[in-house]
């Protein structure tokens, strides 16, 4: 299997670990915080549980996917068929509830279409993630 192969396969496997890895980070992040009323003040937990929660982050490698994708996503959105793009990477690999030809009916473009831009999306990713 050639580097390009491989390389252009671990960034299709980031984008679709994304949904379960941006909803990991989200509870991670999720921290009560709710003052603690009384007169003692800290209550016996350290730190502040705001802060805590804000520098909480996914384990390496997964953070770094994770954020290459949000900027593919956020760069993606910006283009003139940037929705129609994102709902076909979403139905295809983030739901898993279409085939590439069925995303491509669900925006009304050919599926042809739909694979060369699901294509540059992986490999934006690529980019993001130093591949290219």
């Amino acid at each position: 299997m050639s580097r390009t192969t491989t390389e252009f396969r671990q960034a299709l496997l980031a984008i679709k670990a994304y949904p379960e890895r941006r909803e990991r980070l989200r509870q991670l992040r999720s921290a009560c915080i709710t003052p603690a009323y009384g007169l003692a003040s800290g209550g016996g937990s350290p730190g502040d549980p705001t802060a805590q929660a804000a520098t909480r982050t996914l384990p390496g490698k997964q953070q770094e996917e994770l954020e290459a994708v949000e900027r593919v996503i956020d760069r993606t959105l910006r283009r003139s068929e940037g929705e129609a793009v994102m709902t076909v990477i979403e139905l295809r690999f983030f739901r898993k509830t279409h085939t590439l030809a069925g995303a491509a009916l669900a925006v009304h473009y050919s599926p042809e279409w739909a694979r060369n831009a699901s294509g540059d999306f992986v490999r934006a990713v690529q980019a993001e993630l130093g591949y290219s």
